[in-house]
């Protein structure tokens, strides 16, 4: 049997968020967040077929297979638990690795958890491309916990463990020693300013050249294989992350005498987007990929637009409806540029019922 769309297999999304927001109306203020992890656990945990690796982790699972040897050790050494017990044990763990240390972030930091960690489920590349990049995600979910262990006065040692972890996932996650350097040095706006400009006029022969002549270094190897991919498409994102930057760059006192963190959050999303600007013509999942690890932390921002969005004089609430917005742009367009060909967040089916589609292997 093949797999053909059919709008009904986009309702479990729909009830996932209607259920995420009977919870903000209904449940108590304290409890909100964990009953959403709960939830958010549960849909990604039990999922079957969801995402465009999920066949190759479960082949790598009971078959051993080549795949196994490519990945970084702690992803191997959950291969090798899921291997004696059950394969829907790994995507299980997976799953917890990915939303708890995001969840903890968004406790301890944002000023407003939940609508931080509903953003990070609104914002598409977080969380259904996550349920593609499934070790990708892990690691980019122990990068946040990492940096905020470091800005923690009582835990900075320990900030090395989750950054550890997230190598230990996904060797991109090299890309967040980076972030010691922001911790190290406030980059003034202007300074930030023309550094993102300066990145729209890098040709891309110079990184390519670059990741070329030190390939043979351990965490270049893999960006080759980027070289040569595919390079249609991928230009809404970058103009996206792009605009919000300007929106940043002119909000930035603002956001700043607000909260005096938020300048770590502006830094770090402006490096985010300077990353996507350099690898963009080189690759644009490399470049989502690596960026990725800082422009995260927009979640952490994202209650603080409030007082932006009121500045304009309009209501606290035109956020959720921008992101949701975004998120349902995004699954319609994915759906309709599909041309029958597979979806990676559909059909959502479960580990509990499910049918093998020839089409989605």
């Amino acid at each position: 049997m093949t797999y053909s769309f059919d709008f009904f297999d986009t309702l479990p999304y729909f009830l996932l968020f209607s259920l995420v927001f009977v919870i903000i109306k209904s449940a108590r203020k304290e409890q909100r967040l964990s009953y959403i992890m709960v939830v958010v656990l549960i849909f990604l945990g039990i999922r079957y077929g969801i995402g465009y690796d999920y066949f190759e982790y479960r082949d790598a699972i009971l078959n051993n297979n080549a795949q196994r040897d490519r990945m970084e050790p702690l992803a191997r050494a959950l291969i090798a638990f899921a291997e004696h017990t059950h394969y829907q044990l790994f995507f299980v763990l997976m799953s917890v690795l990915t939303v708890m240390p995001i969840c903890y972030v968004c406790k301890r930091r944002s000023i407003d958890p939940v609508l931080s960690f509903v953003a990070y489920l609104l914002i598409p590349v977080f969380f259904l491309d996550g349920m593609s990049t499934v070790r990708n995600s892990v690691a980019y979910s122990f990068v946040m916990l990492s940096w905020f262990l470091l800005n923690d006065g009582k835990y900075k040692v320990l900030s090395v463990v989750p950054f550890l972890i997230a190598l230990g996932f996904h060797a991109s996650s090299i890309i967040a020693v980076l972030m010691l350097l922001l911790f190290f040095v406030r980059v003034p706006r202007n300074i930030f300013f023309f550094i993102w400009l300066f990145t729209f006029i890098v040709p891309s022969q110079t990184i390519i050249s670059l990741i070329v002549n030190h390939s043979g270094l351990p965490f270049l190897s893999g960006a080759l294989w980027y070289l040569d991919a595919d390079q249609e498409g991928g230009r809404f994102l970058w103009l996206l992350i792009n605009v919000v930057c300007v929106i940043n760059f002119t909000s930035w006192r603002k956001l700043v005498s607000l909260d005096p963190r938020n300048m770590d959050y502006l830094m770090l999303f402006a490096t985010g987007a300077c990353i996507y600007n350099l690898f963009i013509g080189i690759d644009k999942t490399l470049a989502l990929r690596l960026s990725n690890f800082y422009c995260l932390f927009f979640i952490l921002l994202i209650p603080h637009y409030k007082s932006v969005v009121r500045k304009y004089k309009m209501p606290s609430r035109v956020i959720y409806y921008a992101l949701i917005s975004l998120f349902a742009f995004y699954f319609y367009n994915v759906i309709v540029g599909s041309n029958g060909e597979k979806i990676s967040f559909l059909p959502y089916q479960t580990i509990f019922h499910h049918i093998d589609y020839l089409n989605l292997q």
